[in-house]
């Protein structure tokens, strides 16, 4: 192969002597331009393949003016919605994509099914995954305002008794008592209070039925003098039906959880309060929506005493309106020897004081 430069630049190596310039070999100079084509298909010296002038010549006459034409001719194809070829990979369904027409009704470039493709009908099921916006009569679920709820640990009871005091079982109890009852009956029983009230028996109740797989207790027309519930954890609910009364509602947190949550649509007057004896947990009342709550009280409708929750421990649904007061904080905030501080709250009236009655009911 000729050298493509001349012996002014070549460059001494330090390896062996370098002749003297006048006995060095002379070798035939070639421009570079001379000695390569530019053509992309010839990459090996012009004098060395001349064969491959003669092919550079037919592409440059013959192939490229048939591939222009090929290309027009596929745009004016694709333009008309044709497929001349019948072969495109993407339309293995028989169908074309209009370039820059569309059939009535349609817009450019939406694919257009031929005669034999099968086109859904409305009342084609739905895939599970549908996410259809739901128009204005559908159903709200019924956890809408959960939001407004705090998420609370502890939701189960203590069954397992780790909060007893005694050592004699679990203290768990839910239990009530009708105007000339001599003891109370229990809907659920923690072994211990076999010791502590072996009289009180377990009972079933068709207007007082517990749950324990929801840990949920639902009142259908129930009618009591008291209601007194004990380590039952931050997720017991109270559901309502129909019209509901109670005495007093008495609940306990023990250091572990004593939470109420009132669901349902049903309403309930209960006579002398509610009270929540959180004992140093983090427990509050919850109220969702479309519960009717009518509470009286003389020392105040709802207290909650020594929560450990920093904010008022009364949540109401978005939905519902409270009246006769506000809900806030009462009195001295009291501290633990470990730094824990535990709170008051109530609803309180423009002086900061406990009001006597409470509605709490679904906005008309």
């Amino acid at each position: 192969m000729p050298k493509l430069y001349n012996n002014d630049y070549e460059m001494p190596r330090p390896d062996y002597p370098v002749p003297r310039e006048n006995d060095a070999p002379k070798e035939e100079f070639i421009p570079r331009e001379e000695a390569y084509s530019f053509d992309e298909f010839n990459l090996a010296p012009r004098k060395e393949r001349p064969e491959e002038d003669s092919r550079s010549s037919l592409k440059q006459r013959f192939l490229k003016p048939v591939a222009a034409i090929i290309a027009v001719t596929a745009v004016v194809f694709a333009a008309l919605g044709r497929d001349p070829f019948a072969s495109d990979p993407l339309n293995k369904d028989g169908t074309v994509l209009a370039a820059d027409t569309a059939p009535t009704g349609g817009e450019a470039g939406t694919e257009v099914p031929t005669e034999d493709t099968e086109v859904p009908t409305d009342d084609t099921e739905k895939p599970e995954n549908d996410t259809t916006v739901p128009d204005e009569t559908t159903s709200v679920p019924d956890d809408e305002d959960e939001d407004v709820f705090p998420t609370l640990d502890n939701l189960d009871p203590d069954f397992a008794g780790n909060f007893a005091w005694s050592g004699e079982g679990s203290e768990e109890y839910i239990r009530f008592s009708r105007d000339g009852d001599a003891t109370a009956s229990y809907l659920q029983k923690g072994g211990a209070w076999n010791t502590y009230d072996p009289g009180g028996n377990v009972v079933t109740d068709p207007t007082a039925v517990y749950d324990k797989g929801s840990n949920t207790l639902t009142l259908s027309g129930f009618d009591a003098a008291m209601l007194d519930v004990n380590l039952m954890g931050n997720g017991f609910t109270i559901n309502l039906e129909g019209d509901n009364h109670i005495g007093a509602i008495s609940v306990w947190g023990a250091m572990y959880g004593g939470s109420v949550k009132f669901t349902g649509d049903g309403t309930l007057t209960v006579d002398h309060g509610i009270v929540l004896n959180c004992e140093g947990s983090g427990s509050c009342i919850m109220v969702a929506k479309g519960v009717t709550l009518d509470i009286s009280g003389e020392s105040g409708a709802i207290n909650i005493y020594d929560s450990t929750l920093t904010e008022p421990a009364i949540y109401l649904s978005k939905s519902l309106k409270l009246e006769g007061g506000k809900v806030g904080a009462v009195g001295d905030v009291f501290e633990a020897p470990d730094g824990t501080k535990a709170y008051t709250y109530s609803v309180i009236d423009a002086n900061g004081n406990p009001v006597p009655h409470v509605k709490i009911s679904p906005e008309s």
